[in-house]
């Protein structure tokens, strides 16, 4: 089975985008752009993006952590982080502040307890109201 992230490069790229792979390391950054046949790209280029989606963990655990220093923000376009708790991580507020649009984790969160839902019991539930519900939960938090 082909995984995940490939399927989804490969439908950004029939879209017509460009998809670029950074990583902390440079050797790693090689390694998943090989895996998943994309380009690797230095940090640097971060700031040519026009979307620019953090699918690592950095955020989490350590809510001061960003995986990617301000200055390296694209100059306009749109900032995901699939991190969704804390609700707004740090890459998320600071990409606001530079008036970039932002998107937290959170739809991605509530689709995938939607779609796992269908899976075990055949209904799909409304992953709007899910995601509502996940995100005052986190927002009193």
């Amino acid at each position: 089975a082909t995984p995940a992230p490939r399927i989804k490069a490969g439908a950004l790229r029939e879209a017509g985008l460009t998809v670029w792979i950074w990583n902390r390391t440079w050797e790693r950054a090689l390694a998943l752009a090989e895996e998943f046949g994309l380009k690797a790209v230095p940090l640097e280029r971060a700031q040519e993006a026009r979307l620019l989606v953090n699918a690592t963990s950095v955020g989490l655990k350590d809510p001061g952590a960003t995986p990617l220093p301000a200055e390296f923000f694209p100059k306009e376009g749109a900032v995901v982080d699939l991190v969704y708790r804390p609700l707004w991580t740090r890459l998320l507020r600071e990409a606001r502040e530079r008036g970039l649009q932002v998107q937290t984790g959170l739809p991605m969160l509530a689709w995938q307890g939607a779609l796992a839902f269908r899976i075990w019991t055949g209904l799909l539930p409304d992953p709007r109201g899910m995601e509502e519900a996940a995100r005052q939960a986190l927002e009193g938090e």
